[in-house]
């Protein structure tokens, strides 16, 4: 799923609901990180429930261009939370810019 500053994380829930079956999860942030001085942050909010995937399918789930902002650690936060049978989680940051803070913010939420 390649999310875009212009969809963002509202079209996510819609998606996952949409895809009960859904086994791999792979979001691509780059367009949504690509300039993030010159747009509005997407803001996330959960879905009123937990699309089906999540809790009976998904066992991968990758995050490329991950940028450690507060939207991006709350999603991460929500799938470890309800992605019930999850085996691995790969998360991947900008080659360009690793941002020291934004890996420390990821280990305390992985590591609750």
């Amino acid at each position: 799923m390649n999310l875009s500053d212009e969809s963002g994380w509202s079209c996510f829930a819609n998606v996952l609901h949409t895809a009960p079956n859904l086994k791999v999860l792979i979001l691509d942030l780059w367009r949504m990180n690509m300039d993030p001085d010159e747009r509005e942050p997407c803001v996330w909010t959960p879905p009123d429930s937990v699309p089906t995937c999540l809790l009976e399918h998904i066992k991968i789930i990758g995050i490329r261009w991950f940028d450690g902002n507060e939207e991006e650690l709350q999603v991460v936060e929500y799938l470890l939370k309800n992605a019930l049978v999850l085996e691995h989680m790969m998360i991947g940051f900008p080659a360009y810019s690793v941002d020291e803070e934004g890996v420390e913010k990821l280990l305390i939420v992985l590591l609750e």
